[in-house]
């Protein structure tokens, strides 16, 4: 019988999306507050989304005359422009989370589940010293006001594909649409940017939350959003007690995955039956 009435094999839905972080964090700000914080891209690890691309601005034209006509045009534009790019790109703050892994979606072995990707849990769980949170995303679309947040899957691409990043503005279109509509135009591109990686990331399935503002953080709030709480065993007795009491306190499931070397165990001190049926289930 399952206590919180979320079950394990409901991890296999599409809906569920994965947060990693250390022990700390999840207890002293996430799961004490209910709310996940969006951080600023620029303080991102991966050093293209940490860079601010390069502005510049170019030109088309058919002879001098409509060049200067063009250039003394926009030269002022121009500045304005590229103030409000900067701002921008320096406003972006981003949250992060992993999906389940969808081409793996018919066979569904462990390695299915956003929430079993060691490299993860060594990069963004604290050496697997931390814990991965389980949400519902149709629960925290709730919460993701369109006026505040755009998020989506995260496009994979290549370094060609990266390049595109840059700034460029363009003077013949802005000489056309006049600033608000060139600068509406161009916030778009900054819009589909902000959701690119490069490819060799792929296998973080990753589905990312993302909000403009001059605060540092943005905080979003997950009300009934949350469903697991996944424990590294690796952690201390002590945190994994208390995040063990902290899922109960909260309503949610929880499992506590430990790695070995015959690969990865789960436990669950209620639930070690059932656990080791979905694992059978996994292998067969």
């Amino acid at each position: 019988m399952d206590n919180y009435g979320f079950k394990l094999n409901d991890l296999e839905s599409e809906d569920i999306i994965y947060h990693y972080t250390s022990s700390e964090i999840a207890l002293q700000y996430i799961l004490y507050s209910r709310q996940l914080r969006l951080s600023p891209r620029n303080n991102a690890i991966d050093p293209i989304e940490m860079m601010f691309p390069d502005i510049t601005s170019g030109t088309l034209a058919h002879d001098d005359y409509e060049m200067k006509e063009i250039v003394n045009g926009t030269t002022e534009e121009v500045k304005i422009v590229e103030k409000e790019i900067r701002k921008r790109r320096e406003d972006v703050r981003q949250l992060s989370f992993c999906m389940n892994n969808k081409e793996l979606e018919n066979e569904k072995p462990l390695e299915y589940f956003g929430c079993l990707k060691p490299r993860m849990w060594d990069q963004y769980a604290n050496n697997y010293k931390g814990v991965c949170l389980a949400f519902s995303l149709k629960e925290l679309r709730k919460q993701l006001k369109p006026d505040n947040f755009i998020h989506k899957k995260v496009e994979y691409v290549n370094y060609s594909t990266l390049i595109q990043n840059h700034d460029r503005i363009n003077c013949n279109m802005l000489y056309d649409l006049g600033i608000e509509k060139y600068k509406a135009k161009h916030f778009e591109k900054i819009d589909r940017d902000i959701f690119r990686k490069h490819e060799d990331y792929l296998g973080e399935t990753e589905y990312r939350v993302c909000s403009y503002s001059n605060n540092e953080f943005v905080n979003l709030k997950f009300n009934d959003a949350l469903k697991a709480i996944v424990i590294s065993g690796h952690n201390s007795p002590y945190f994994q007690q208390i995040l063990i009491d902290r899922a109960k306190d909260l309503n949610v499931e929880y499992m506590i995955f430990k790695w070995k070397g015959s690969g990865l165990q789960i436990n669950h001190p209620e639930k070690n039956y059932e656990i080791q049926k979905l694992i059978i289930s996994k292998e067969n």
